[in-house]
């Protein structure tokens, strides 16, 4: 009997072609190995438009159906790990991180003394590790050393903090937003060998284009598409739920025909770190700069990103001649707990706020999204039955920071990476 294909022998890796469109855009790179990445499903897909030949024929019959036009594009469902998504979230953000210390990570601080809204290091780090490499507005994660006590681990494991805006830090103090304060009498007030976490990254006009594989492992066939570049970034955070995603691509092409053999090496394998989930991950959610839970609390958040790619097709080109960014596009949907009036007044004030949402595993590593102007475009309140909650559901349109003494500024959104180096 035939072997017939089963999703759990499929597998997806990538490799980059160029870090910036269109250098080697849709060009499968031959040489190095691909990465594999985790998923919960794929719908990458090549298509072709054809047209029905409209000769006018006697016998009522149809002469031909010609290929006009191709696509390749899909994308990938994830469930949101540390670093595995990194290559998605450069090329959503068509930016590059830019790492404090080495890949992310200070070295060894020998001294650290802590109070609620402040970290002093004992000696002045340098180069690299330079406190005065960080921004105003950043968030950073203390990690303490391998010989601290859990409990000290388990708190500097749950939570981020963030660099006071106003503030800048120095040679030896980093000053922090009060929203973020450290409770000393569970993390302490000091600590030997500790290190700080923190890479941060914003959105720029850079565009970065892969090569796709999808590997059917068990038939050997290996469906290969060129030229793809991160379109629009969805997540979803839940209550009682992994945090999941998508990512969609848009391309130029598909190898054909289809090879018996992988494209990609030896592939690197996945990260292992685990899921992040919507209740340990998220330690807080701040709104207007302030914690949102000093009023109620909010039951989803759904973010999106999208660079608004066109395909750019041309006369003697199957499948796109180029692709093209739009307006950078950043929104959401956020389900609030209806507690007061105070969110649903910015909606109908029209009045900015700001948006910051951490995403952590429960190893303390991760990600804090960031959108530092906002409005709410949408607001809607509705008892919707016996025994229910009334909610809160918020729309809202990220906008560009048009604050000058801002570290984000002229910037509509901002991604920090805090944790381990690799």
């Amino acid at each position: 009997m035939p072997n017939l294909s089963a999703s759990n022998r499929t597998q997806v890796a990538y490799k980059l072609e160029g870090a910036s469109y269109p250098t080697s855009w849709g060009v499968f790179p031959v040489a190095g190995n691909g990465n594999l990445v985790r998923l919960t499903g794929e719908t990458l897909d090549y298509t072709q438009g054809t047209e029905q030949s409209k000769e006018l024929r006697s016998d009522r019959q149809v002469t031909d159906t010609i290929t006009v036009s191709a696509s390749a594009q899909g994308g990938i469902n994830f469930e949101m790990s540390y670093r595995e998504y990194d290559w998605i979230l450069e090329g959503i953000a068509q930016a590059t991180y830019t790492e404090y210390g080495t890949l992310g990570v200070s070295a060894s601080i020998p001294t650290l003394t802590l109070t609620s809204t402040t970290i002093t290091a004992g000696a002045a780090p340098t180069g690299a590790d330079a406190f005065t490499t960080l921004n105003k507005g950043q968030w950073i994660r203390i990690v303490p050393p391998a010989g601290a006590t859990q409990t000290v681990k388990d708190y500097f494991n749950g939570r981020a903090f963030r660099i006071d805006s106003t503030t800048a830090p120095t040679a030896t103090v980093i000053t922090l937003d009060a929203a973020t304060p450290i409770n000393t009498a569970i993390g302490g007030a000091s600590i030997s060998a500790g290190f700080i976490s923190s890479s941060r990254l914003t959105n720029g006009s850079t565009m970065k284009s892969y090569s796709l594989e999808v590997g059917h492992l068990d038939i050997s066939r290996f469906r290969q598409y060129t030229g793809m570049i991160p379109s629009k970034l969805d997540l979803k955070i839940g209550v009682g739920s992994i945090i999941g995603g998508s990512v969609d691509f848009m391309g130029k092409g598909m190898v054909n025909p289809i090879p018996t053999t992988t494209g990609m090496g030896t592939v690197i394998a996945s990260k292992g770190y685990s899921p992040a989930n919507a209740v340990r991950g998220v330690f807080d959610i701040f709104e207007g700069g302030s914690s949102i839970t000093a009023t109620t609390y909010i039951k989803s958040a759904d973010l999106s990103i999208d660079n608004s790619l066109r395909g750019q097709d041309a006369v003697g080109v199957l499948g796109n001649a180029g692709v093209a960014a739009g307006t950078i596009k950043a929104s959401g949907k956020l389900e609030v707990y209806f507690a007061d009036s105070v969110m649903y007044e910015k909606f109908l004030n029209n009045t900015e706020t700001s948006l910051s949402i951490p995403v952590l595993d429960h190893a303390g590593n991760g990600y804090i999204f960031v959108y530092p102007r906002i409005k709410y475009t949408a607001a809607k309140v509705n008892a919707g039955g016996l025994d229910q909650d009334n909610m809160l559901s918020l729309d809202f349109t990220a906008l560009m920071d048009n604050t000058p003494t801002s570290a984000t500024y002229q910037k509509t959104f901002a991604i920090f990476r805090v944790g381990a180096t690799t």
